[in-house]
């Protein structure tokens, strides 16, 4: 039996890693919520476990909502034995500055519950779809207010 091929793309950059979440999903997100599991793969190098989508909650969330969508999100990551995370948060909105990033206090909420299970967070993202943006970076040097624009010749890797 002849051996089969299945390809792999790395994910070496934020960049990278948001031109690839339609991929591992299926589908292009929007208005979502995407968190990969990463964990210890094949030859000792890190692949994602499990990739989770789930819709970003509406306005005016309690706290404790917020608390619980995020200790439901970590469970069966913590599970597959992940020992980090990335998190992106996906809509079709640019925003000029990290203050005003959507879903923050969930994204924070997120960020805690992962640490609370032993699992370090890589990056937490907000993408519009051609621009990024980091939660956790504040230094205008290597985190515009803009955000950085995702290279087309990335996107095209990914895709191919």
């Amino acid at each position: 039996m002849p051996a089969t091929f299945t390809p792999r793309v790395v994910i070496a950059s934020p960049d990278t890693f948001l031109a690839a979440v339609p991929h591992l999903l299926g589908f292009t997100p929007d208005n979502s919520i995407v968190i990969a599991g990463i964990g210890e793969g094949t030859a000792g190098r890190d692949e994602i476990t499990l990739v989770q989508r789930f819709d970003t909650p509406g306005a005016g969330l309690e706290s404790s909502s917020l608390g619980q969508i995020a200790h439901d999100a970590a469970v069966p990551i913590a599970r597959t034995g992940a020992h980090q995370v990335i998190i992106a948060v996906i809509s079709d909105t640019a925003y000029a500055s990290p203050d005003e990033l959507p879903q923050r206090d969930l994204v924070d909420r997120l960020v805690e519950s992962f640490d609370d299970a032993g699992i370090s967070t890589r990056d937490s993202l907000y993408t519009d779809g051609t621009s990024r943006w980091s939660y956790g970076c504040f230094d205008s040097s290597c985190c515009p207010p803009a955000g950085r624009v995702i290279p087309e010749s990335v996107r095209s890797y990914v895709a191919a």
